[in-house]
């Protein structure tokens, strides 16, 4: 028994008030933290979201994006032993969602959408060409 929690259990004897007022706190923090993670990934969600649509509009490949997530959700079920693992507190959602989430918007949002890319990739070839 540590010499801080001995104290603080002679002090509880004397004013229970402090002990429980700090216990009431500690609680108070978790739950906060419960509620922050939850906003947190929806707001991992919204940065997805816009980040897909600024490279769609910068004509680049959006179904890329979803692959990354995909492959970090592969990699993630690896290390937690053939699933990935989900924590009430986690601030961002699991790689597997965010991956399947750009999948499914990136076949309605990408650079095809954009009538500007297919000049830019003309010239992204010319440029390509001339460099090798």
């Amino acid at each position: 028994m540590s010499l801080k929690f001995a104290e603080l259990a002679m002090l509880s004897l004397i004013d229970p008030t402090g002990v429980v007022s700090l216990i009431l706190m500690s609680l108070g923090w978790k739950l906060d933290g419960l509620t922050e993670a939850k906003f947190s990934r929806d707001h991992e969600q919204e940065a997805d979201d816009m980040g897909l649509k600024i490279a769609a509009i910068s004509c680049f490949d959006t179904a890329s994006g979803a692959n990354v997530f995909a492959k970090l959700g592969a990699y993630s079920k690896v290390r937690g032993g053939g699933q990935e693992a989900f924590h009430y507190s986690d601030s961002h959602p699991l790689c597997s969602q965010r991956g399947a989430s750009l999948k499914m918007q990136s076949e309605k949002i990408n650079a095809a959408n954009h009538s500007h890319c297919g000049h830019r990739r003309k010239q992204f070839k010319i440029v390509r060409n001339f460099l090798s």
